[in-house]
């Protein structure tokens, strides 16, 4: 799925896939996430946790990852998803 890769490649911003989120196929973006690995889930699901989206996403790792993968490894850390926040959204 296409926005999936964006995210991933970061090549769209969480704002805008906060943006969109409400148009997408949820079920669909779920059954890719899984089919990636663990960061792309964590991420995924805080970010629709934030755009307030129903979804069955669980953290799937208890390690920490970044947010924003290409960012600097500090911020506060979100202990639902075990994402360091990195990045505003």
């Amino acid at each position: 799925m296409a926005v999936l890769d964006g995210l991933y490649l970061g090549k769209i911003s969480f704002a805008q896939f906060i943006e969109l989120a409400g148009r997408l196929d949820i079920e669909r973006l779920e059954g890719f996430a899984k089919k990636m690995n663990a960061p792309t889930i964590h991420r995924l699901g805080y970010l629709l946790d934030k755009a307030k989206i129903k979804h069955s996403l669980s953290p799937i790792s208890k390690k920490k990852y970044k947010l924003d993968m290409n960012g600097p490894a500090s911020g506060r850390l979100d202990k639902t998803w075990n994402l360091i926040l990195n990045a505003v959204v």
